[in-house]
């Protein structure tokens, strides 16, 4: 869907649609999102995280989530 979009210049937003607190889940969301400097242009042009509760501010769950954040600037 993503490149079917991107192919005809359709700009592409996301979310994550279930609770994400780990290295793997973030991973492959900063692998679809790509950077902006994306040689092919292919990149999201917003990203929204759902899911922000209790869980998350756990200092390992929120220290993974200041990373995911970090990577995604």
């Amino acid at each position: 869907v993503l490149n079917a979009a991107w192919d005809v210049n359709i700009q592409v937003a996301s979310e994550n649609a279930l609770p994400c607190y780990d290295r793997d889940g973030y991973n492959k969301i900063l692998e679809n999102a790509k950077p902006l400097n994306n040689p092919d242009r292919r990149h999201l042009s917003a990203f929204t995280y759902l899911r922000l509760g209790p869980a998350l501010m756990e200092r390992h769950n929120f220290l993974e989530f200041e990373r995911f954040v970090k990577r995604m600037h």
